[in-house]
């Protein structure tokens, strides 16, 4: 685990601030529509080989909106974190990362992740784009 900050905002708050301010209302729709899009991606009927390589896409995209290393990532969760976040075994994603380790595609040495082919790993995860199937 990591140290994280959680704030919570109550609902009738930020409904009303948002119909206030028009732009936070599109960008909260805009992040609520990524997130429940992304959930729905992960959890649907794709190879497992295409859920991992979305979860190590995702983590990198947010990586890079906070202005850090989309190639270099460490991370937080334990495989049996991420097998149970994916609906997944904790030993299908081990294996997953060692076929992405021998393809080329990324380094992984327990939590750290240094990902080599990042338009290779794109291209396994085209179950992110609604339009690749």
């Amino acid at each position: 685990m990591s140290d994280s900050s959680v704030c919570q905002l109550p609902y009738n708050a930020i409904k009303k601030i948002s119909l206030e301010i028009p732009e936070l209302h599109s960008q909260l729709l805009r992040l609520m529509s990524r997130e429940i899009f992304f959930v729905t991606t992960i959890s649907g009927d794709f190879t497992a080989e295409e859920r991992m390589a979305a979860f190590l896409v995702m983590v990198s995209g947010r990586l890079r909106t906070h202005g850090q290393s989309t190639a270099m990532l460490h991370l937080a969760m334990s495989r049996q974190d991420i097998a149970n976040y994916m609906r997944m075994a904790t030993e299908t994603v081990s294996r997953v990362l060692a076929r992405f380790q021998s393809s080329g595609l990324l380094e992984a040495d327990r939590k750290e992740i240094v990902i080599r082919d990042t338009v290779g790993l794109c291209e396994v995860a085209q179950c992110m784009n609604p339009y690749a199937r």
